[in-house]
């Protein structure tokens, strides 16, 4: 496949990346009140649900399992550790559920306090080239980062120029 203009063989894993981005821009954000409300797309909560269901399996497999006669005694808590740790890192690893409205835009985490930027503070938008996703910087916050892998990246994109009166969203240089 062609990728930058360079021919380049993608693998399995990307092949299937590129296609939940895709298909997470054609699924659709919902209203709740006055609120836009964009969230990780089915696809990839689908995968994580499998794989932190497969990994507590694996788990509850290992915390099972008696060592055996000639084995290292470190083997067994080494490899609980790593199994339990892989499911805690794919969480961390989520993108924030983003909510926008007339008074500014919300990411929110499972894990961390929410991100807020009031369009009175709101600075400039940008598209990532390297990812595909959209970030807003404000002028006083942190920057809020629409992943792709969030479900109708161009409602959010068009929202974003409409209540910040930007013309347009450049690519990231």
């Amino acid at each position: 496949m062609l990728r930058d203009g360079n021919p380049q063989m993608q693998t399995l894993d990307q092949w299937l990346f590129s296609l939940v981005k895709k298909s997470a821009r054609g699924q659709s954000s919902f209203q709740n009140g006055s609120e836009i409300v964009f969230r990780i797309c089915w696809q990839l909560r689908v995968a994580v649900l499998f794989v932190v269901a497969g990994c507590g399996f694996l788990l509850f497999t290992l915390m099972q399992t008696k060592a055996t006669p000639g084995d290292p005694h470190y083997l067994l808590p080494l490899l609980s550790l790593i199994v339990g740790a892989l499911p805690t890192a794919i969480l961390f690893a989520l993108p924030g559920r983003i909510v926008i409205d007339s008074s500014g835009i919300r990411q929110t985490f499972w894990w961390r306090r929410a991100k807020r930027i009031a369009w009175d503070d709101f600075a400039s938008v940008i598209h990532d080239r390297n990812d595909g996703s959209t970030i807003v910087y404000g002028k006083f916050s942190s920057p809020i980062k629409f992943s792709s892998y969030l479900v109708d990246q161009p409602r959010f994109d068009r929202q974003v120029k409409v209540l910040s009166r930007t013309d347009e969203i450049p690519d990231d240089i």
